[in-house]
C-alpha cells in the first residue's frame, strides 16, 4: 500500500485543476488520474463505487486530507504554487 503520485508540481496541479472542471466518472478515474494522484487507498475506495459516480468530491476530500494531515512532514517537496492550486481545489 502506498502513494506513488501527488500533484506536487505546478504543472501537475494545473492538469488536475483542468480535470476537476468537469465530472469524472469513476470508471475513467484510473485513466485520468494515475499520473496525477496515485494512492492505493484512494483506488481501493474508487473500486467500490458505481461506474458513473462523479469522483470529484472524493478527490477534494483526498486532497484536503493530504494537505492538512500529511503536508507537515512532506512540505519541502511541494511547489508552493501547486499547494495553492490544490488547496483551492478542496473547496466545492
Amino acid at each position: 500500500m502506498g502513494t506513488w503520485a501527488l500533484p506536487k508540481t505546478k504543472k501537475i496541479a494545473n492538469e488536475l485543476q483542468v480535470l476537476m472542471k468537469k465530472p469524472i466518472p469513476c470508471n475513467q478515474a484510473t485513466h485520468h488520474l494515475v499520473d496525477i494522484i496515485g494512492d492505493d487507498d484512494l483506488y481501493d475506495l474508487l473500486e467500490t463505487l458505481e461506474d458513473d459516480f462523479d469522483i470529484r468530491p472524493i478527490i477534494r476530500d483526498f486532497l484536503s486530507e493530504i494537505i492538512t494531515q500529511r503536508i507537515d512532514y512532506n512540505n519541502n517537496d511541494w511547489d508552493k504554487e501547486a499547494l495553492r492550486i490544490c488547496t483551492r481545489l478542496t473547496s466545492p
